[in-house]
């Protein structure tokens, strides 16, 4: 193996930490809890100069040029190591900046970590003609503090010892897959730094412009087979409670509005939750704050305690992700998360009462789901964005590296979408392209519609969809369905992705290029005339 430092244990070793956030306004808190875990050591805050590097959501449009400013950055600071924290996301901006990176200098390592990188992934030699030298695999604080010592202090032998490493050997890589999955792993997180009070976060990203990312815990007490989130971290672990909340009254006092609670079952421990929504009602944050739950954790204190937070403040407003994906029982058991509706629908209520705006995660193209079963499920999650500022955040299901649904997928024939790198579905057997089309048309329509998010002008087109509904006694798929012609006629002639056979990023589209093309008003519009002369003229 090639390429350690030459100066090792004499000149600091330069390594710098890239993320590229899911969106404009979010904090990627990869780089900077990573960061602070490092300078935490003693011997590598002597012996390492390391930035973290924070960028905005990269939108395809500007790849190019968003990716050679990036790598513009990287050569002013001249590392001798680049880390990235990769996901779905930022991927194809991961590679570009690497290939640019290693052109302006041979000599720079890459390193890739994040949860898109897979052990089966480097296993089977994705990586091995790509530009990058070092791989790490789930949690990485432990390993990258392994590699950093072993680059300053060890000898290339030394690498083979540190768990989920993979490393380069010529035009292949060196990895052992390991049977413990929390070799490695920080045992106590209680010990960890907080990169927000350890001054690890620069002050530009705490201000009113960005929402923060507050990680309380890792691990799930769910094992769904599309998730990657439970096989990353085996079993739950929680942060030290204080460090969470003085982290939050932190961000208050800089002026932060809102924050984002990273967990996958943020109510996985009730106490725990509980008491932190207690000290936050004692401190009186004024901040609205989002997370997720699984639908069964919610039960009438936690509610009680979200209705006295949010009865704090105007400002005081939580959004509650809750997962219900899809009711159809058979794709629920094959994805293992057997969820009974009645749980998903008390939750929703015991939510609604507190007056907190729930979010409902909903995915096209599980196993054995048909044209039929979505279309009764958006029959079923429709009426309940009546009231309040309800949302629906419709995905597309992806098959992600190392997730079991890699393996369901070639044993009950989901096929993937060969267009781009997110993992999207293409199509299923019990469900073809143009059923798949037809389903994200009508998605995106239902996203257009209900998507309420305290926009009032957003409220006054759900209450006239609403209106039409019950005026005319029509079902939501048939009223959605009108949406989706209307759709074509106003986008007739252009190039649109929505009038394309294929539909190409779809969920793209729903989310940043269905404004622009269908403005509100035209909604608006549309409502107003069907209130006058009816549905079927």
């Amino acid at each position: 193996m090639t390429g350690q430092p030459s100066n090792r244990g004499v000149n600091p070793l330069r390594v710098q930490l890239i993320g590229i956030a899911g969106t404009s306004r979010d904090i990627l808190l990869s780089i900077f809890t990573l960061k602070s875990f490092i300078l935490n050591d003693k011997i590598l805050a002597q012996s390492v100069r390391l930035e973290a590097s924070h960028y905005k959501y990269i939108l395809p449009v500007k790849l190019e040029e968003s990716c050679q400013n990036i790598a513009d950055d990287i050569a002013q600071f001249r590392p001798n190591i680049i880390g990235f924290s990769t996901y779905t996301w930022n991927y194809d901006a991961v590679m570009r900046i690497a290939v640019l990176a290693k052109k302006a200098n041979p000599f720079v390592k890459v390193l890739l970590g994040g949860p898109e990188i897979a052990a089966s992934d480097v296993i089977a030699g994705k990586y091995n003609n790509l530009p990058v030298d070092y791989i790490i695999c789930g949690e990485g604080e432990m390993p990258l503090s392994r590699l950093l010592h072993n680059l300053i202090f060890g000898n290339d032998a030394d690498l083979k010892d540190i768990s989920r490493l993979a490393y380069r050997i010529n035009d292949r890589f060196s990895y052992k897959d390991i049977s413990d999955p929390e070799a490695d792993i920080l045992q106590n997180l209680l010990e960890a730094p907080s990169p927000y009070l350890s001054g690890m976060v620069p002050k530009f990203l705490l201000s009113p412009s960005y929402q923060a990312n507050i990680e309380t815990q890792r691990g799930c007490n769910f094992r769904c087979a599309y998730c990657l989130y439970h096989m990353n971290f085996p079993s739950i672990r929680y942060r030290h409670l204080p460090d969470v909340i003085n982290e939050i009254e932190l961000l208050y006092n800089c002026g932060v509005k809102d924050f984002r609670i990273t967990d996958a079952n943020f109510l996985s421990k009730k106490d725990y939750a509980a008491e932190l929504l207690t000290e936050l009602i004692r401190r009186k944050i004024k901040m609205s704050f989002f997370f997720e739950a699984i639908p069964s954790f919610v039960d009438e204190r936690i509610a009680k305690l979200m209705k006295e937070y949010c009865n704090l403040s105007p400002v005081n407003q939580i959004l509650i992700g809750i997962g219900l994906q899809t009711i159809n029982m058979e794709s629920l058991q094959a994805i293992k998360r057997k969820l009974p509706i009645k749980h998903f629908s008390r939750a929703f209520e015991l939510c609604a009462n507190a007056g907190v705006v729930i979010k409902t995660d909903i995915i096209l193209g599980l196993p054995y789901e048909t044209k039929k079963t979505y279309f009764d499920l958006m029959e079923y999650i429709a009426d309940k964005m009546r009231n309040g500022y309800n949302c629906l955040s419709l995905s597309i299901l992806r098959i992600l590296p190392g997730s079991e649904l890699y393996q369901i997928a070639m044993s009950v024939g989901l096929q993937a979408d060969q267009n781009d790198s997110e993992h999207f579905i293409y199509q299923t057997p019990t469900m073809n392209r143009q059923d798949m089309v037809d389903c994200m048309k009508i998605s995106g329509v239902a996203i257009k519609l209900f998507y309420t998010l305290t926009n009032k002008r957003r409220i006054n087109i759900r209450d006239k969809y609403f209106e039409v509904k019950d005026k005319y006694n029509v079902s939501h798929v048939r009223l959605l369905c009108h949406f989706v012609d209307f759709y074509e006629k106003c986008l007739a002639g252009t190039n649109s992705d929505f009038m394309k056979d294929d539909f190409p990023r779809a969920e793209h589209y729903w989310y940043f290029d269905m404004d622009k093309e269908i403005p509100d008003e035209l909604i608006a519009g549309e409502l107003n005339r069907l209130m006058e002369i009816g549905i079927d003229n």
